[in-house]
């Protein structure tokens, strides 16, 4: 019984790696989101989903406003400069 099961801390160490993997993809597609609007001359994005909380921290510490809520069952999350 439980043979396959991996120890709780082989499970915490994927997880851990999982969000991190998911954290750095979620950057990139933020950091990308922010230059094209920069280019199109907006002073913020807004994303249909909330964000990753290491890409809003790191945001914030870039000095970027980060407004996040739903509204009729729709997350939403504004980047500003």
């Amino acid at each position: 019984m439980f043979e396959n099961l991996p120890s709780a801390a082989d499970a915490a160490e994927t997880y851990e790696n999982g969000q991190f993997k998911k954290a750095q993809a979620e950057s990139i597609l933020v950091e990308q989101e922010i230059k094209r609007a920069i280019e199109l001359g907006y002073k913020s994005v807004t994303l249909d989903r909330f964000l990753h909380s290491v890409v809003e921290k790191r945001l914030r510490e870039k000095g970027y406003t980060i407004i996040s809520g739903s509204q009729y069952n729709d997350d939403y999350t504004s980047i500003s400069w």
